[in-house]
């Protein structure tokens, strides 16, 4: 459903596209910052870490880079429910064209994909941004339940694939929640001036069914060292507003610890300007920090222009204040302790605690890739909270067959299935206090049962283990894992997370250690394997499975020589 711009429209692009991308002063006023580098699918406004919301029946503007006359045609995408919205104008200032967008009356609330494409030429240009749009309705809440997660130094290879999966979670709970927004106070990524970082936690956003606003930390300023705007290309502008009814976000960057002054003349015309509830997002604690910017100027502009609430990470750990204003910082996703805050606004103040709660208090985890690979998949629910909670859960399988999906577990809520196969399925379910649940959907029975790899090492006298299980039909349930030190008692070995890195490890390990991994899928199907790891420089261990070497080949040398004995006598005898 998530299409690439197509090599074209990005060649033309290229060629309308100045840099850096600022409105002329005949253009209306726009809700973001200029961009010195163009988009990856040329919207500038909304955007995937800077969304708009609208209800029902309402008018939506979209900025994309370029002047372009129209017509126009457009498209909004979620997983269920597809739309064409009524292009109402189009006015194009130097470097900007303004689309004017009448959602459908009868749009369903959900989050958006959104696509738009200029016809005024013999190669239309297409524009496109995955979930930017968020549709609330028929009207928009009096509240709202903003989710804040920080701090996930998000980052390629396998020294990250910890804080990739605790990322998932997060995001697979926090969809199953169905908080009205995700608020990101910056470190969305390690500092890298590599973009396949950029692009990989962009592709991990796209999996969100809830809209989020996205502030840059210092680690992901890092490319503007070189030159470099990630950060425009893939997520968001540099600062920016948005508005959800009452309630306006102000999204301000605070590079290292320190706001423009630009920044601070922006802020504080954009607060001037508002009368809703005010929310500022930016990554820094401005009472850490030593510039005048963060120590004196910000928090001056937030007591007078009366902001209600200052959303923030950086420290990895949590912290209220309320002088000038309420201001909350968010422990990181990336350290221990892991966790989210739940905060909601009303006209009446916000409601918030003072800790995050941890991520895994309440899990929802995909046993499969949820990635249209598999015609199954399951979900495991653990709830370790004091209520009980109803949560949507969203399935992405293949369906070869076209066939209806069955649901354990859970009510199945709504089903469509695409062109090439792929099914969006949601199913909900209620996972009561300290309970689990287990919930899966198929098209097609579960009859494989899974496999898994074992790889090893030693590292002094450490031994490392990784074990990846995997399953075809409905997800890995649980891999138990043993050792042996002679092949015949059997210890369970428990994962552990060392600087991030999560793996087997046994401390003190002798020179042969035995594994046993015992691997179970959702279906009930099960394997078990064998592996052995000999240190370097150490006697032959014996094999896998309780078989020694030594003994199997003078077994062999046994047989060989009492069949040569064998027909040696009956020569003999004739």
């Amino acid at each position: 459903m998530k299409k690439a711009i197509p090599a074209l429209c990005l060649v033309l692009l290229t060629f309308v596209l100045p840099s850096p991308i600022i409105p002329s002063s005949d253009a209306p006023t726009i809700p973001f910052s200029p961009y010195s580098s163009a988009p990856l699918g040329g919207v500038l406004f909304p955007r995937l870490g800077a969304p708009a919301f609208a209800t029902s029946g309402s008018a939506v503007y979209v900025y994309v880079a370029g002047t372009f006359s129209g017509p126009w045609t457009g498209l909004m995408i979620s997983p269920f429910d597809t739309y064409s919205p009524l292009v109402i104008s189009s006015d194009a200032h130097d470097n900007i064209t303004v689309v004017e967008l009448s959602i459908p009356a009868e749009a369903k609330r959900g989050l958006y994909n959104l696509s738009l494409v200029d016809m005024s030429t013999m190669f239309p240009v297409v524009f496109e941004e995955p979930n930017c749009l968020y549709v609330v309705g028929p009207s928009f809440p009096v509240s709202i339940e903003v989710a804040v997660i920080s701090d996930s130094h998000f980052g390629v290879g396998t020294y990250y694939d910890f804080t990739t999966k605790i990322l998932r979670q997060t995001i697979d709970t926090l969809n199953a929640l169905g908080p009205d927004v995700l608020v990101i106070p910056g470190d969305l990524v390690d500092g890298t001036t590599d973009s396949a970082a950029f692009e990989a936690v962009r592709a991990e956003l796209m999996r969100l069914r809830i809209p989020a606003i996205i502030a840059q930390g210092n680690n992901d300023v890092v490319p503007l060292e070189k030159g470099l705007h990630f950060w425009e290309q893939y997520i968001a502008p540099d600062h920016f507003e948005t508005s959800f009814g009452d309630y306006t976000f102000f999204v301000i960057q605070s590079d290292t610890g320190d706001v423009s002054a630009d920044q601070l003349r922006w802020l504080d015309s954009s607060l001037a300007s508002v009368t809703a509830h005010k929310v500022v997002v930016l990554h820094h604690p401005y009472w850490e920090e030593t510039s005048s910017s963060m120590k004196v100027e910000l928090p001056t502009i937030l007591k007078t222009r009366g902001v209600d609430l200052v959303l923030m990470g950086h420290t990895h750990s949590d912290d209220v204040r309320t002088d000038p204003v309420l201001s909350i910082v968010t422990e990181s996703i990336s350290d221990s302790p892991a966790g989210y805050r739940l905060v909601r606004l009303s006209s009446s103040g916000v409601a918030y605690s003072l800790r995050s709660t941890p991520y895994d208090q309440l899990s929802v985890v995909h046993l499969q890739r949820n990635d249209f690979t598999s015609t199954g998949g399951s979900v495991l629910v653990k709830n370790d909270g004091p209520t009980d909670v109803d949560l949507r859960l969203l399935f992405r399988l293949r369906n070869p067959s076209g066939s209806s999906p069955s649901a354990l577990g859970g009510e199945l809520s709504r089903a469509v299935t695409y062109r090439q196969g792929q099914a969006y399925v949601e199913v909900t379910c209620r996972c009561t206090a300290s309970s689990s649940r287990l919930v899966s959907v198929y098209f097609e029975e579960d009859s494989s049962p899974p496999t898994v790899q074992v790889s090893g090492a030693f590292d002094g006298p450490t031994f490392v283990a990784s074990v990846v299980p995997s399953d075809v039909g409905l997800g890995v349930l649980k891999a138990d894992v043993f050792y042996s030190s002679d092949n015949s008692t059997w210890s369970p070995l428990n994962r552990s997370v060392l600087n991030r890195v999560e793996a087997y490890r046994l401390e003190d390990a002798p020179a042969h250690v035995y594994l046993k991994v015992v691997v179970e899928d959702a279906a009930g199907l099960s394997t078990t394997s064998y592996s052995v790891f000999t240190r370097e420089g150490s006697a032959p261990a014996a094999e896998k499975g309780g078989f020694d070497l030594t003994l199997l080949v003078g077994l062999v040398l046994a047989i060989s020589l009492a069949a040569l004995f064998a027909t040696f006598f009956l020569r003999r005898r004739r």
